[in-house]
C-alpha cells in the first residue's frame, strides 16, 4: 500500500509505504516519509494555534520505519532533519486513544545528533520571557493526558554563549511535574544540572485536549567546573559595566567551581545552600 497526504497550507506531505492488516487486529508496517518547509507551521495547521517563537520553526524532513497497532505506534532508524540539525533516533508511543481506556497516552523519544546546535537561537526573544514572569514562565501549555520522555544527546551545543561538547538532555513530564538532567563537558570542564519543576495548579481545558500548569517552583542542584574562558562567559550575564567584566576576569583566571542548591520560582531566584572555589579560594 502507498499512500500521500498533503498539507498545502503548511507547505507538507506525508509518503507512506508497507502493509496495513485489518484482521484479526490492526497491524501497520512500513516506510514513513514526511518533509515541509516549516513544522512550526505544520503544528500550527494541526492545533488551530499560531506557534510564536517556536524552536520547531524551519524546513524539516523525517524518514523512517513506521509500526503500528490499536495500542501503540513507533518510528525506528529515524533520520530528522530540523532546521539545518540532523539527528537520529526513535519515537514510541503507547497507549493510543481508545473508546473505554482513560490511561495516559505515552510519549519516548530518543535523538543522536552530530551537528552543533544552537540553543540560543531556539529561545524566545527575551521580552516574552520577561512578560511571563522574569526567572520562569509562570504557565505552560501541553496536550492533556500524556506523559512524555526525551533522551537527546548532541556532540555540541551553544547556550548563552557557552559551547559544551557531548551534552546529553534527559527530560521527563508528567502530570503536574518535569524532570530535567543535563550533562556537558565545556573546554575541559564539565557542567551538570538536575533539576524538578512542579506546578501547583493544573487546568484542563473545556474540550478536554489540552492541560495549563500554572504556579512553578523549580528545585535544581547545579556543578560545574569552568575553565577561565567558559567562567567568564558563564558570569558575563551579571556583569552590569566594562568594569565588573573586568573584575570577573580577574577572579575567574583560574576558572571557577561551585556547587549549588536553588530554588527558583517566577519572580524569585535563590540559593539554598552552596560551595564556590575561585583562584584558590573555596567559599
Amino acid at each position: 500500500v502507498s499512500s500521500k497526504l498533503e498539507l498545502p497550507q503548511a507547505g507538507a506531505s506525508v509518503n507512506g509505504s508497507g502493509s496495513v492488516a485489518l484482521a484479526p487486529s490492526l497491524d501497520v508496517q512500513g516506510e514513513l516519509d514526511t518533509q515541509g518547509k516549516d513544522l512550526a507551521s505544520v503544528m500550527s495547521v494541526l492545533s488551530g494555534k499560531e506557534q510564536a517563537s517556536s524552536p520547531l520553526a524551519g524546513a524539516f524532513h523525517v524518514k523512517g520505519m513506521l509500526t503500528a497497532n490499536k495500542t501503540s505506534a513507533a518510528i525506528r532508524d529515524m533520520n530528522v532533519t530540523l532546521a539545518g540539525v540532523d539527528a537520529t533516533g526513535a519515537v514510541t508511543v503507547d497507549n493510543l486513544p481508545q473508546d473505554g481506556v482513560s490511561a495516559p497516552m505515552q510519549i519516548a523519544l530518543n535523538l543522536k545528533s552530530d551537528s552543533p546546535v544552537n540553543i540560543d537561537s531556539m529561545l524566545p526573544p527575551p521580552s516574552n520571557a520577561k512578560k511571563s514572569g522574569g526567572f520562569l514562565p509562570e504557565t505552560l501549555t501541553l496536550p492533556a493526558g500524556m506523559i512524555v520522555k526525551a533522551d537527546v544527546a548532541l556532540a555540541s551545543a551553544t547556550f548563552k554563549g557557552m559551547t559544551g561538547q557531548k551534552v546529553s538532555v534527559s527530560l521527563m513530564q508528567q502530570h503536574k511535574g518535569l524532570k530535567a538532567a543535563i550533562k556537558a563537558g565545556v573546554n575541559g570542564g564539565s557542567f551538570d544540572v538536575n533539576a524538578d519543576m512542579m506546578y501547583a495548579t493544573a487546568t484542563t481545558s473545556g474540550d478536554g485536549k489540552s492541560t495549563t500548569l500554572s504556579d512553578p517552583t523549580m528545585k535544581a542542584n547545579i556543578v560545574a567546573n569552568l575553565p577561565p574562558a567558559a567562567a567568564q562567559k558563564f558570569l558575563a550575564p551579571f556583569a552590569k559595566d566594562d568594569t565588573a567584566q573586568a573584575n570577573f576576569a580577574r577572579f575567574t583566571s583560574d576558572g571557577i567551581a561551585f556547587a549549588m542548591d536553588t530554588t527558583v520560582t517566577p519572580s524569585t531566584a535563590q540559593i539554598e545552600a552552596g560551595k564556590l572555589k575561585m583562584n584558590g579560594t573555596s567559599f
